[in-house]
């Protein structure tokens, strides 16, 4: 790397520190209702441009052609659903962790249940997210990926733990342009070099790179016409509506219009950003003329290597850096949020920070334990991410739409959820696109069947929505040998 391409990560760096230590000295740094829509919109963009998602979506585009924006045109779809049905209550009851709604509806044991849950899942989707920039950072310049990860999470601690949400989401804004000052770079570049768009899509339909709805005989299998529009809908109805990762930034619009429009905003602007990386993959097919990649996220790595002059290395290198450090200190917070309010019940300014820097630290040795992942980095996160989220996701739809169960139905539920999951993923075709749709369908059987058998044995207030999980000898044994079962199908996921 040249002496620019050093300056310009250097000053990237400097920034974002910055931004924190301005936002130090604001009030409500962690829970805050002030934010207009524009800077909470690309916080949530930015936020969907990990360093998964630049490394990922140009190589899965590359192998898959178009069949996986049919998943992503889901995202506006997600986005209007969870902005309609759900967060408005959310925002009105002023929760600053979306798990507090389980607390009023069911109580204190399943809300820790599934903060754990939510923490666990975060834990594996910020070690993908931090290895993959690491991995790029070794193989340019030859330092060691667990320099890498040192470095990219002290910065990221350092910021959220002195700004709070208010340095997540201004930092984003910031990595926001970043990150589209070296898109557009890389295209300009590619355009120069291998003609225009008409031509590169003329050449990837060739090659059947556009045949972006399929519909197969196996209807149930990743990136066809159903899982892409109804398992994907559902997929990102429950992550923009019932994760704390995204929404945590939306609780913190100054009003409820403020809050529709960012929805609105960064629902079309993922769109466009997704198709820049499409675009992008589209490109390499033709430049690499279709070679097989063992490792599909090799790709950017390598035209980065070869093809990228400097001053524009520098700025993708930066982007790269913006990419995982928009998702990392959003995982941060939401951890050490959901951690402060809703298992040691103290959401203190102090406890927040002390936990930022517990999961900080967390995530860096999550990281390191990452080997490579031979399957698109893109496809990993969101398939390991699913398995949670369907489950979780089950829990708000009985919460929300059944009355009748209670806390003792819904804390079975969620591990048998769990558990069939695991198995449909280990012995059949299902793709996990469809996780969180099936994971919801589960929850609903499985607490209505435990409702009827234990019906009559309790008498429960069905009004009575802050009901204690009363625990029965009988199913201690139970919910202990499905998860020790999950825990053993587990490892072979990975």
């Amino acid at each position: 790397m040249s002496i620019l391409d050093y300056s310009i990560i250097i000053v990237y760096f400097i920034v974002s520190i910055l931004i924190g230590y301005v936002l130090e000295k604001s009030q409500q740094k962690f829970q805050t209702r002030s934010l207009s829509w524009l800077p909470i919109a690309l916080s949530i963009i930015a936020s969907q441009i990990s360093a998964v998602t630049f490394i990922g979506a140009p190589g899965w585009a590359y192998v898959d052609g178009l069949s996986m924006l049919v998943f992503n045109l889901t995202i506006p779809l997600g986005l209007w659903c969870s902005g309609n049905f759900l967060l408005p209550y959310f925002y009105k009851k002023n929760y600053v962790s979306v798990y507090e709604f389980l607390t009023e509806r069911f109580g204190q044991n399943i809300t820790k249940l599934i903060s754990v849950a939510f923490i666990f899942k975060s834990i594996v989707v910020a070690g993908v997210v931090i290895y993959a920039p690491a991995l790029i950072i070794k193989e340019l310049t030859g330092i060691s990926q667990y320099i890498s990860i040192l470095i990219l999470s002290t910065i990221a601690i350092l910021y959220t733990y002195y700004g709070g949400i208010k340095a997540v989401i201004w930092t984003d804004v910031f990595q926001m342009v970043v990150l589209w000052g070296a898109i557009i770079g890389i295209l300009v570049l590619l355009m120069q070099k291998h003609g225009n768009i008409i031509e590169i899509l003329t050449y990837s339909n060739d090659h059947g790179k556009l045949n972006a709805f399929r519909i197969p005989e196996q209807w149930y299998i990743s990136n066809t016409f159903f899982t892409g529009i109804v398992g994907g809908t559902i997929f990102h109805t429950a992550y923009f509506g019932t994760d704390q990762v995204q929404v945590q930034r939306m609780l913190t619009a100054k009003d409820s219009k403020n809050l529709q429009c960012s929805l609105w905003f960064s629902s079309i602007w993922s769109i466009i950003q997704m198709c820049a990386f499409i675009l992008i993959g589209f490109y390499l097919f033709k430049v690499y003329q279709g070679t097989n990649f063992s490792n599909p996220n090799q790709i950017i790595i390598k035209f980065i290597q070869e093809s990228i002059p400097s001053g524009l290395f520098g700025l993708v290198i930066a982007a790269i850096l913006a990419a995982v450090m928009s998702s990392l200190d959003s995982l941060i917070n939401s951890m050490a949020t959901v951690t402060a309010v809703n298992i040691v019940c103290n959401n203190e300014d102090k406890t927040i920070k002390k936990w930022i820097v517990i999961w900080g630290i967390v995530i860096a040795i999550a990281s390191i334990l990452f080997g490579e992942i031979k399957i698109p980095l893109l496809e990993a996160i969101s398939k390991y991410g699913s398995y949670l989220l369907g489950s979780i996701f089950g829990i708000f739809i009985l919460g929300i739409f059944f009355k009748k169960i209670q806390e003792r139905e819904a804390v079975i539920s969620f591990f048998v959820t769990i558990i069939i999951l695991a198995l449909l993923a280990k012995f059949t075709p299902m793709s996990w696109m469809l996780n969180v749709l099936v994971g919801s369908l589960v929850s609903v059987v499985i607490s209505h069947i435990f409702f009827f058998l234990m019906k009559g044995k309790e008498n429960t207030s069905l009004n009575d929505t802050k009901m204690e999980f009363q625990y029965n000898a009988l199913w201690v044994p139970i919910i202990i040998t499905l998860f020790s079962i999950f825990c053993y199908i587990l490892p072979n996921f990975f």
